[in-house]
């Protein structure tokens, strides 16, 4: 009886050190696709951030542009703020 009970301890414990070698195998696994999403966020942050920044210039220039033109330079002229009226 005692030869059963200590059999049983036993797979009991191989059983539960595969387990826990598995799921940390699986932990490690899902760590690096985390990681490997996290650069590429971190890529795409930084496309939008430098596109946005092109933007920006393209629509300061097409208002420069714009203003030039006499008719239209009226509707861009910064006028005096209500606290300057």
């Amino acid at each position: 009886m005692e030869q059963i009970l200590m059999l049983s301890q036993t797979l009991f414990y191989f059983v539960t050190s595969f387990a826990i070698i598995v799921l940390g195998a699986i932990l490690c696994v899902i760590a690096y696709y985390v990681v490997q999403i996290g650069r590429r966020i971190h890529k795409i942050s930084e496309n939008v951030e430098k596109s946005s920044a092109e933007v920006r210039e393209n629509i300061a220039e097409l208002f420069d542009k714009l203003s030039e033109i006499p008719f239209i330079s009226s509707f861009f002229k910064k006028g005096r703020t209500k606290k300057e009226k």
